[in-house]
């Protein structure tokens, strides 16, 4: 298991037996939030700050710049789809990009409020919990975005 430390910008790995050693630490890091790992066991790191997606390969602890322009603003939540395409969450842009296996990152939803985790189900249905409104949304394969009651809270958002 890999655990983004935005404070310090770190990333740590957990092994199975709890022990915890240091994974990843350069100049790029920069706020990093999200993680999430590639089947090809590559981990992606939402570079909150950083307003871009690094990349630290399978077998390095060296993260790279793997996508970065103008549609990143304050990177956040990070998945993958069954088709293996990154999702990223963008929060203060309030939109979700997805970012293809050469890096490029044509927008995919917007309008959303604050956006955080990702998460898809079995049938590819993206689920994005939004801070600003409280909501939970539901983005369909197909486009549709249906979006969930406000949630009772009374607790604000990540920076």
């Amino acid at each position: 298991m890999y655990v983004s430390s935005a404070r310090d910008n770190r990333i740590y790995r957990f092994d199975p037996s709890g022990s915890v050693s240091l994974y990843a630490a350069n100049g790029l890091l920069n706020y990093p939030r999200g993680l999430v790992v590639a089947p090809q066991g590559n981990v992606f790191v939402a570079n909150y700050s950083g307003n871009n997606i690094l990349k630290v390969a399978s077998g390095s602890a060296t993260p790279t710049v793997f996508s970065t322009g103008p549609e990143f603003k304050n990177p956040n939540g990070l998945a993958f789809d069954s088709q293996g395409t990154l999702h990223v969450s963008n929060w203060n842009g309030g939109t979700i990009t997805r970012v293809a296996p050469d890096g490029t990152a044509p927008p995919f939803a917007g309008g959303l409020s604050n956006p955080g985790s990702l998460a898809f189900d079995s049938s590819d249905n993206l689920y994005i919990p939004c801070f600003g409104t409280h909501n939970v949304f539901k983005i369909t394969p197909q486009g549709a975005t249906v979006s969930s009651p406000p949630c009772p809270t009374s607790r604000p958002g990540p920076p």
